[in-house]
C-alpha cells in the first residue's frame, strides 16, 4: 500500500487563501490535508523565572484561537488533521513537521508579515505553494497552469510538475519564457518543448521580453497557478531566479507552486518530486 504523503497547510491567522489552496491540492493530489499552527517558544535559558509559563500560555492560546479559526472556515471547514506546534523558529517547527509526515507539498500565505516563507523556501525539500493574499484569488478548480521555464535543472523539475498538475486538474499548460532576444526566446521554448516531450502534457509556449518579474507576474494575470524554480539564473538576463521568486511571493497574483533548491525527483509522487523527508528521491 502507497504510504500518504500529506499536504500541509500553514496557517498564520489571516491567509485563508492557504487554506484554500491546500484544499485545492489535496483533493488534485489525492492526498490527506494536514492543517497546522505554530507559535514561538523561547530556549529555557530565555523563559526562566515567573512570567515565563504564563507568556508560553498566552501564545499557545493565541494559537488554539488561530486553529478553532482555520477550523470553522468556509461552509465545511478544510477536513484532515490538525496540530498546534512550538518551536523557538516558526520555520523550524513547520520544516520539522513536514519532515515527519512526509508532506507532499507545503501551502502558506504570502511573505507580507515576516520571513516564515522565505525561510521555509530556503530549506524546504518538498515543493512549496503560496496563497495571494485573498482566498477568492485562489480558483475552485485551475483551469490555467504555467510555469516560468528558464532551462535550468530547476526549470525543468518545475517543468515537470506543472505538467502533472495540468494533466490532474484538465487544465491549459502554458510555459513561460522570457529572455531579452528573439533568438533567445526561441531556443528556451524549443527546450521546454524537448523537455516535455516525455510528459503527458506538451505545454504551450509564450515568449516573452523584459524584467522577469514584471513579465512573470503580467503573465499571473491569465493563470490560475504559475509553477517556477527557487533556484538558477536566466539565461544571458544574468538575474538570479531566487531573487525573482522572492519578488513575487511578497505579494502572489495568483497561487505559487515553487520547486525548493533541495528538491529531488521522484517520478512515482503525483507531481514527479520527493516528498519531505523522503530519503528515497531518484539521484
Amino acid at each position: 500500500m502507497t504510504p500518504d504523503h500529506p499536504v500541509l497547510a500553514a496557517f498564520d491567522g489571516h491567509a485563508f487563501s492557504a487554506l484554500r489552496l491546500a484544499q485545492q491540492f489535496s483533493r488534485l493530489l489525492e492526498q490527506p490535508l494536514h492543517v497546522a499552527t505554530a507559535y514561538r517558544e523561547e530556549p529555557l535559558a530565555v523563559t526562566s523565572g515567573p512570567e515565563a509559563g504564563w507568556a508560553s500560555d498566552q501564545r499557545r492560546g493565541v494559537a488554539e484561537r488561530r486553529m478553532e479559526r482555520a477550523i470553522e472556515w468556509g461552509p465545511d471547514g478544510p477536513a484532515g488533521e490538525h496540530s498546534v506546534i512550538a518551536a523557538e523558529r516558526i520555520a523550524d517547527g513547520l520544516l520539522d513537521l513536514a519532515a515527519e509526515l512526509g508532506a507532499s507539498v507545503m501551502v502558506l500565505g504570502p511573505d507580507q508579515r515576516g520571513e516564515v516563507t522565505r525561510e521555509v523556501l530556503r530549506r524546504a525539500t518538498c515543493p512549496v505553494a503560496v496563497g495571494p493574499a485573498e482566498a477568492l484569488l485562489v480558483a475552485e478548480r485551475p483551469r490555467v497552469v504555467g510555469v516560468a521555464f528558464d532551462g535550468s535543472s530547476a526549470g525543468r523539475l518545475a517543468l515537470l510538475a506543472a505538467g502533472r498538475l495540468a494533466d490532474r486538474a484538465c487544465a491549459r499548460f502554458e510555459a513561460v519564457v522570457v529572455a531579452d532576444d528573439d533568438g533567445t526566446a526561441y531556443d528556451m521554448a524549443h527546450s521546454a518543448e524537448l523537455t516535455a516531450e516525455s510528459e503527458v502534457l506538451t505545454p504551450h509556449v509564450v515568449r516573452r521580453q523584459g524584467d522577469p518579474a514584471a513579465e512573470l507576474r503580467r503573465a499571473c494575470e491569465g493563470l490560475d497557478v504559475l509553477v517556477c524554480g527557487a533556484h538558477g539564473r536566466w539565461p544571458f538576463l544574468e538575474r538570479d531566479i531566487g531573487n525573482v521568486v522572492s519578488r513575487l511571493i511578497d505579494d502572489p497574483v495568483c497561487p505559487m507552486l515553487v520547486i525548493p533548491e533541495h528538491a529531488h525527483p521522484d517520478r512515482t509522487a503525483a507531481l514527479g518530486l520527493a516528498g519531505a523527508g523522503d530519503t528515497h528521491a531518484e539521484d
